[in-house]
This record gives structure tokens, C-alpha cells and sequence, in this order.
């Protein structure tokens, strides 16, 4: 069995570790697996950690991956992981933080809340995993290369360089991006992780969800990309500050500042704060705070505790026609549609 330690558990997992910690479950006659013909969760063992991880084949060669743990301490793996060698992941970090190194790879991965990884490796996955001490819940979705070559067709000069080369039959021993999510991304992962619809219908949905994932992580691969000498502009500080900034929008939903007085507050002048915004969360200064809106009026009527003139009000809309139609642009419904659908 893995060894244990108590303040930070070193654990080193091998298939026969794994089926004996599964077994005691079974001996205790508490439910490990639950599935249906496409669909399956996976409730661990609680010397690893509490809770689940749902495993979605949504067609071959695409799968969708929910973990929500929650670790009582630090915990440290050793893994060791053969076989879908050809799989490209993109992962998205709802809550939590992880560090991680790839065996034979001089690199360190960190993966936090918001933000995403894109990559996969072409050898077996061999190394160490840590996890910090609280809830860790996380979005991945996989998808062979011969299903990602279908999807890009002979449009590979569109893709990261890397990418394009593993896809052209290149070898390639490990491809790793990683950045910080826009908001758009952030609201895709709400609307897949509170995906209201079963069966088949659901499938189709979540389906849709993984493409544009996909979608929204390429695009921010190639604008940071083409961004990278601009970026070079911004300080450390002056990405600090830029932070500080939507964390102020943040919290002030129903009446947010202006952009001179954001400017002012943050001490950046307002092109600055303009084009950090842009390259940091890939939007402008009002479409970072639209999207946010948007998005905390959705829980809000899903909820079903306000009317939707008290949630407009309450995500700074005064005029009610103007969040109806804000809204609407986004989700396809009407405030009071989407109200009584929930």
C-alpha cells in the first residue's frame, strides 16, 4: 500500500495500489463506480481524498473529465500513467492548486484557479503530482489527434507551432501551453459544469462546449502569441495592477467605475489599462465587466430567489430593457424566459 506521512503525504500509486484501495471500498460495500452506457463517476477512496471524478465519453475520440476533491492535507503523488499517448488535453482550473514534473522533463507545471493548459506527452506520463491542502475542482476534455486533424483539416499553419508539428507527424516529446482564462472561457466552464439537459440532448450540448473550449484556448494561445512583444511593454507591476483593476470591477458589479476613474484608482494611465486588459484577460476594460455581469445574472436567476428587475438592478443595469437585450444577446433567451426554464 502507499506510503503515508502526516503532514504532507507522499503516495505512490501503481495499478495494484489503485485496485487495493478500490477493493476495500467494494469490502466496505461503499459504491466506487457508477455509470451508464456513456457516463461514468468514480468516487475515490478517502485515504487519497473526498470526493469524485465524472468521466464523459461524449463520441470517439472525445472525452470530457470533472474532478471535484477535496483534500484534508497537502498531498504528494508519484504517478506513473501508460498508454492514450496520442491524446491532446485542455484543462481549465475552477478552485484549488496543483504542482506538477514530467520524469525526464526540466520543467515544473503549476496549475491554479483560472487559468487553462493545453498539452499533451508522447511518451508515458511518469513524475509527480501536488496537490495544496482544500477543494480542487477542475474541467478537462481530451481529444485523440486523428479527431483534432479531422476537426483542422489542412489549416495547421492556424495552429501553436508545436501543435501543428505533432499533428504533422513530427515527434514531439511534450507540448505545453498554458495561460490565464478569459472570461469567456470562464463562463463556458459554468455552463458545462450547470448543464441543465440529459440524455442525448446533453451530449449533443456538451459537446458543442468542448469546441469551443477548444476554440477559445487557441485563440488565446495565438494571441499571446502575437501579443508577446507588446506584453514585453508591461511591467510586473503594471500586471498587478491590471489584476487590481478587475478585481475592483468585481466588486462593483452595480455601479463600477468609469475607465479614468478605474485609471485613477489603479494608477495606470487609461491606454495602458486599455491594452492590459486586452492582453491579460483577452477582452476590453467593457467586455471583461460584460461578461461578469452577464454571468453572476445567470446564477442569479437560476437561483429563482429575485425577480429580474432586482437582478438587473443588482449587476448594474437601471434600465430593464437594456439588460433584457444585453442578456439575450448572450444566451439566446430573455431574462424572464430563462427565469422560468430554470
Amino acid at each position: 500500500m502507499p506510503n503515508q506521512r502526516r503532514s504532507t503525504m507522499q503516495v505512490s500509486f501503481s495499478a495494484p495500489d489503485i485496485h487495493e484501495l478500490f477493493a476495500e471500498r467494494r469490502a466496505r460495500q461503499e459504491p466506487a463506480f457508477a455509470a451508464d452506457l456513456n457516463e461514468q463517476v468514480i468516487h475515490f477512496p478517502e485515504k487519497i481524498c473526498d470526493g469524485w471524478l465524472r468521466r464523459l465519453q461524449l463520441r470517439p475520440g472525445m472525452e470530457m473529465v470533472m474532478q471535484n476533491f477535496h483534500f484534508r492535507d497537502a498531498l504528494s503523488l508519484a504517478i506513473q500513467e501508460k498508454g492514450n499517448i496520442s491524446l491532446l488535453r485542455f484543462g481549465f482550473g475552477i478552485t484549488g492548486e496543483t504542482n506538477g514534473k514530467i520524469a525526464g522533463q526540466n520543467r515544473e507545471i503549476q496549475f491554479r484557479a483560472k487559468h487553462f493548459a493545453v498539452g499533451f506527452t508522447t511518451d508515458a506520463d511518469t513524475g509527480t503530482i501536488e496537490y495544496a491542502r482544500g477543494q480542487q475542482n477542475l474541467l478537462a476534455t481530451y481529444l485523440d489527434l486523428d479527431t483534432l486533424n479531422t476537426l483542422i483539416g489542412q489549416q495547421l499553419e492556424y495552429l501553436p507551432k508545436e501543435l501543428g508539428q505533432a499533428l504533422a507527424g513530427q515527434p514531439m516529446p511534450l507540448y505545453l501551453q498554458t495561460g490565464r482564462m478569459t472570461p469567456a472561457m470562464e463562463f463556458v466552464t459554468q455552463q458545462v459544469i450547470h448543464c441543465p439537459y440529459q440524455g442525448l440532448t446533453k451530449r449533443l450540448y456538451l459537446e458543442g462546449k468542448v469546441l469551443e473550449l477548444l476554440a477559445l484556448s487557441l485563440h488565446q494561445i495565438a494571441e499571446e502569441a502575437s501579443t508577446s512583444t507588446q506584453k514585453k511593454t508591461l511591467k510586473a507591476s503594471d500586471i498587478e495592477q491590471i489584476h487590481h483593476a478587475s478585481e475592483i470591477l468585481l466588486s462593483n458589479l452595480e455601479a463600477p467605475p468609469s475607465l479614468m476613474e478605474l485609471s485613477r484608482l489603479v494608477s495606470l494611465n487609461d491606454y495602458k489599462l486599455k491594452i492590459g486588459f486586452r492582453q491579460v484577460f483577452g477582452t476590453t476594460v467593457f467586455g471583461y465587466l460584460y461578461q461578469h455581469r452577464m454571468q453572476r445574472a445567470q446564477a442569479l436567476l437560476a437561483a429563482g430567489e429575485r425577480s429580474v428587475s432586482a437582478v438587473a438592478e443588482l449587476v448594474g443595469y437601471t434600465n430593464l430593457s437594456a439588460f433584457s437585450t444585453a442578456f439575450k444577446r448572450k444566451f439566446g433567451l430573455s431574462p424572464n424566459s430563462y427565469k422560468q426554464r430554470r
